[in-house]
Order: structure tokens, then C-alpha cells, then sequence
């Protein structure tokens, strides 16, 4: 079994049930989703304000669609959510049938559709699990004019309690953080430049990022 089918069948396995126990109501007890929860709330908010300008949106790391419901009123936009556990895009499927195909699911390795059309590219939590030369991959294929992205921060105060958590919940594959010098200059080497770096204390060691074409 080489790298990429290991982990889609690690994500196969645990995506579901990870949106579960940071999404649902019964989440708002978990506090190892607040954090989760808090990123998907700024992420929404930020399609509608800062990229309301952006019709065409690529999801990549989508899961079951959840950021989607941020766009689904506006007629205006088109969404295709990428992802490469199979049992997640069924899901999105199913729960966003009704709007397909302007709201669309791939499944798919987000490494075969860098190139798709899309003004605006949102990948929220994918880059803790790629390596240095799959972010630097990933940066560099990339054709959106626009990105939002979030990462963990390494030199946050709770960087250390975080990473203990994620090797025991991870297993084989854990999560890993990035000072926000590495993720810039990532960014910067696919030819982005970094308008912002959005920290908040809700956020624990994750930040968001808002970048731009050079």
C-alpha cells in the first residue's frame, strides 16, 4: 500500500466521525472542537465579507461539504469541494443535491485538480498533513488568484499540549504546525503573497490566512 492510498484510507476511516464530534450539537460540550468550530465560523464569514467578490470557489480537504453552507443562498456562486475519502463526498452529495450542480463534489487527491477554474481556493486544516515537499507541491500548482487557508501555529503558547494531543489521537499519521515564517515563505515560493495572518484565542494554535496572487 504506498503514502496516498494509507491515507485516504486513514481518512476514510476517521472523517465522518471527526466532523461528528466537532460539528454537531453535541460537539458544543467537546472542547477539542471549539477550535474547529470557531475556524469554520471565521472561514464562513469571510467568504461572505472579504471574498464576496469571488463566484468561483474550489474547497480543497472539503470533508462532507460544511463550509459550503456558507455560499448556498448566493445563485451567484459555484462551489466544487474536493476530497479524497470517498465515504465524506457521499455525504456532501446527498446533503447538497438539490443545489448540484452549482455546489459539486470530486472525489478525488487534491494534488489532480490544483489547476482547476476558481477565483478563490479555501483549505482549511489540510496543510497539517503535508509534508515539506507536498506543501511546497501544493503552493506551486496552485492557479486560484485567491487563497484562504488555515494552519497550526508551532510558536503558539499551547503549540507542545497540541502536538501531544495529536500524536494520540493521530496514530500513524499525525498533524503537524508551522512557524509562520515557513508558511509564508511556502506560500510566497507558489507565488502568493500573505495579506494577513488572522490569530484569535478561540482559535487555540490555528490560524487563518488570507493570500493573494503576486
Amino acid at each position: 500500500m504506498d503514502g496516498d492510498e494509507a491515507r485516504a484510507r486513514f481518512w476514510e476511516k476517521k472523517i465522518l466521525l471527526w466532523e461528528k464530534t466537532r460539528y454537531s450539537a453535541l460537539a458544543l460540550t467537546n472542547p477539542c472542537a471549539w477550535t474547529v468550530r470557531e475556524r469554520m465560523r471565521l472561514a464562513s464569514r469571510l467568504l461572505v465579507t472579504e471574498f464576496e467578490g469571488c463566484r468561483t470557489v474550489l474547497d480543497f480537504g472539503c470533508g462532507s461539504g460544511y463550509l459550503a453552507h456558507s455560499i448556498i443562498e448566493d445563485a451567484r456562486c459555484a462551489y466544487t469541494g474536493i476530497d479524497f475519502a470517498r465515504a465524506a463526498i457521499e455525504s456532501a452529495r446527498k446533503r447538497f443535491e438539490i443545489y448540484a450542480p452549482r455546489i459539486r463534489f470530486e472525489c478525488k487527491n487534491v494534488f489532480e485538480s490544483l489547476r482547476e477554474e476558481g477565483q478563490l481556493a479555501v483549505f482549511l486544516g489540510l496543510t497539517d498533513w503535508l509534508d515539506d515537499c507536498e506543501i511546497t507541491r501544493f503552493f506551486e500548482g496552485l492557479a486560484a488568484k485567491r487563497l484562504l487557508f488555515s494552519f497550526s501555529d508551532a510558536e503558539d503558547t499551547f503549540a507542545g499540549v497540541y502536538r501531544r494531543y495529536r500524536r494520540r489521537v493521530d496514530g500513524s499519521f499525525p498533524a503537524r504546525s508551522y512557524r509562520k515564517s515557513e508558511i509564508t515563505a511556502a506560500a510566497e515560493r507558489g507565488g502568493y503573497c500573505v495579506r494577513s495572518i488572522i490569530r484569535s484565542f478561540r482559535l487555540g494554535p490555528g490560524c487563518l490566512v488570507i493570500a493573494d496572487k503576486k
